[in-house]
């Protein structure tokens, strides 16, 4: 369950920045050469999000060396995007390209996985879901939210302008992402494991400083 809602809220946190820095991005990159489209970019954005759940089903099956239902998975991947590509490239282009290989990927990949893996550990596949698909969606609405604010005030058009969106940007979502993103063990779990670390490195610190004050008063006798 966790691993779904952070997997999630990944996808969401950086599919709302991408929306926004996209079309700058690719002027920079490009030089101008090349038109954003925002149809292509909300294509992709929208099939990491709604992938973000089968990454997991798909580590489990990968490190546990599981092929069986991976092949199955990506046969029908292959079938359903030769399919709708064929469809939808004539009359849509790159985006009906990009929007057929999203769906065929859900609903293949997207889909078994999670429900075999779900079912394997014995827990409710819509549960599973809701969750991931919510803290992906919050995720989102934040970081776009913040993103664009933060476009409208700077207006970003060069590399310079990008570096301080991107910071601005990291520094206004990473305390609310930490609670979207971690169930509340797992937050226990940072806390306790940053404060003890905090805590080892101010004792090297004083420790440290002492030493240097005994050296200087020995240096002084």
């Amino acid at each position: 369950m966790g691993a779904g809602r952070l997997v999630g809220g990944t996808a969401g946190l950086f599919g709302g920045f991408t929306l926004v820095v996209a079309g700058p991005f690719l002027h920079i990159w490009t030089r101008g050469e090349v038109a954003f489209d925002p149809w292509l970019i909300g294509a992709f954005i929208a099939t990491i999000i709604l992938m973000a759940p089968a990454q997991v089903a798909l580590m489990i099956y990968q490190y546990n060396n599981r092929p069986g239902i991976l092949v199955i998975a990506q046969g029908a991947y292959m079938v359903g995007i030769t399919a709708l590509c064929l469809l939808l490239i004539k009359d849509f282009s790159a985006t009906g390209a990009a929007a057929g290989a999203g769906i065929a990927e859900f609903l293949s990949i997207g889909l078994l996985l999670p429900y075999a893996a779900t079912k394997e550990v014995s827990v409710s596949l819509w549960s599973y879901f809701t969750r991931s698909y919510a803290a992906a969606l919050g995720a989102f609405v934040l970081s776009y939210g913040v993103a664009r604010g933060w476009n409208t005030v700077l207006d970003v058009h060069g590399l310079v302008g990008m570096i301080e969106l991107s910071m601005l940007w990291a520094a206004v979502i990473t305390v609310p992402a930490f609670f979207l993103l971690l169930e509340s063990q797992e937050r226990q779990w940072v806390l306790e494991n940053v404060g003890e670390r905090y805590a080892k490195l101010y004792r090297g610190l004083r420790l440290l400083q002492s030493t240097k004050v005994s050296v200087k008063k020995d240096r002084q006798r």
